[in-house]
């Protein structure tokens, strides 16, 4: 007559001897058995408790925010010529040396670059600046004291580096062919359904916040 409360955990005889008797019918089965119960709850009367619900309000600017961010995020990259500039993503060869050697980690094939992300040391994206496809050039940089590999923190470095390829980002409209791309499996997806989707997202999330909050010691 007990009510588990989730899968009862049983333990077996584990040792030959005990396995080999059990099956020769020279000693019964014995197992045994743990699990937690679902206790007994007494009703008590409710009437007179005071309840309280939280409510959310998400302004159109909360949505307008969110779905600036989703439009950036949707962003893609288109080949372009002519120079580079910041925001740019430009794919790269780079061989690095130090002291006229070549260093472990310092070179790189078909490499994707977005000028300004700061993806690689200080001062190495800001000389690719103004590079156009298959330009060649020699960088020098100098890497951080506190770089993380201690061999080459403080070390004077020059990169020779070829552009590959130009990307620009593509603006992104916020209309429905955004939305279809937003909501999956929704063929007749809208701008209306998606800030309507993005107002529930929010809500849930400003709830969450509420109620983890009152949860807090």
């Amino acid at each position: 007559n007990l009510k588990p409360a989730y899968q009862p955990e049983v333990t077996l005889p584990e040792t030959e001897a005990e396995v080999n008797a059990i099956m020769e019918g020279k000693s019964d089965l014995a197992f045994s058995m743990a699990f937690e119960v679902i206790p007994n709850f007494d009703l008590v009367d409710h009437a007179g408790i005071d309840l309280v619900r939280h409510l959310v309000e998400v302004t159109e600017d909360h949505v307008a925010e969110s779905l600036k961010r989703l439009t950036a995020q949707a962003k893609s990259f288109a080949d372009r010529e002519g120079a580079a500039e910041k925001g740019d993503r430009l794919t790269i060869d780079f061989v690095g040396k130090i002291d006229g050697e070549v260093f472990e980690g310092g070179t790189g094939e078909g490499i994707d670059l977005v000028l300004g992300s700061g993806q690689f040391i200080p001062g190495f994206e800001d000389q690719v600046i103004g590079m156009k496809k298959g330009d060649e050039s020699t960088i020098d940089v100098t890497f951080p004291e506190n770089y993380g590999g201690a061999k080459l923190a403080g070390k004077a470095a020059q990169f020779k580096v070829k552009v590959l390829a130009i990307q620009t980002k593509e603006n992104v409209e916020l209309n429905d062919e955004l939305a279809k791309k937003m909501l999956p499996g929704f063929e007749d997806a809208t701008l209306d359904m998606l800030k309507e989707k993005v107002k529930e997202q929010l809500q849930s999330e400003e709830m969450s916040k509420l109620y983890n909050e009152d949860l807090k010691p």
